[in-house]
C-alpha cells in the first residue's frame, strides 16, 4: 500500500505537472509558454529516468502485478506518449517503454484507452487519437 501511494503521488507531482506544461498547448488548452515547455521537458526527462530506473529490475511498479501505481503512470503518459514523446526522447528509456507497451496491451488498459498511437519524428505528433479517452468516464463500470 506505502510503494503504491508513493508511485501515485510521484506520478501527480514529478510527472502530470511538466508533461501537462507540455502537452496542454499541444492539445490548445493553453499558450504556450517557451520557457515553461523546456523546463517541462527537463522535469519529464527526469521523471521518466526515475521510472525507467526502477523498471530496470520490476516488470510492474509495486510487485508482480498491476497496480493503482501501473494505472495512474501509464494513463499520465498516454497524451505525452501520443503527442510529444517522439522516438529520439524515447529513445533513452528502453525499460519504460517495455513496461508502457506491457501496460497498454493489457485488455482492460485496452478496453479503457483504446489503441495508442505513439508520437512519431520530432515535432509531428500522433493523429488526434485521443478521441477515446472521454468515453472513460461516460461508460459505467459493469458488474459481473
Amino acid at each position: 500500500g506505502g510503494m503504491i501511494d508513493s508511485w501515485v503521488e510521484f506520478c501527480t507531482h514529478e510527472l502530470e505537472v511538466p508533461l501537462c506544461t507540455w502537452v496542454l498547448p499541444k492539445q490548445g488548452i493553453f499558450p504556450e509558454i517557451p520557457e515553461a515547455t523546456a523546463c517541462a521537458k527537463e522535469d519529464v526527462k527526469k521523471a521518466l529516468a526515475v521510472l525507467n530506473n526502477h523498471l530496470l529490475h520490476n516488470t510492474f511498479m509495486v510487485g508482480h502485478s498491476i497496480s493503482l501505481a501501473d494505472i495512474a503512470i501509464c494513463c499520465a503518459l498516454i497524451d505525452g506518449m501520443s503527442l510529444v514523446l517522439d522516438e529520439a526522447f524515447r529513445k533513452p528509456y528502453g525499460n519504460l517503454m517495455r513496461w508502457f507497451d506491457l501496460c497498454t496491451s493489457q485488455p482492460q488498459f485496452a478496453a479503457v484507452l483504446g489503441s495508442v498511437k505513439l508520437c512519431g519524428a520530432p515535432g509531428k505528433g500522433a493523429p488526434a487519437a485521443k478521441e477515446a479517452q472521454p468515453k472513460k468516464q461516460a461508460q459505467p463500470k459493469k458488474e459481473a
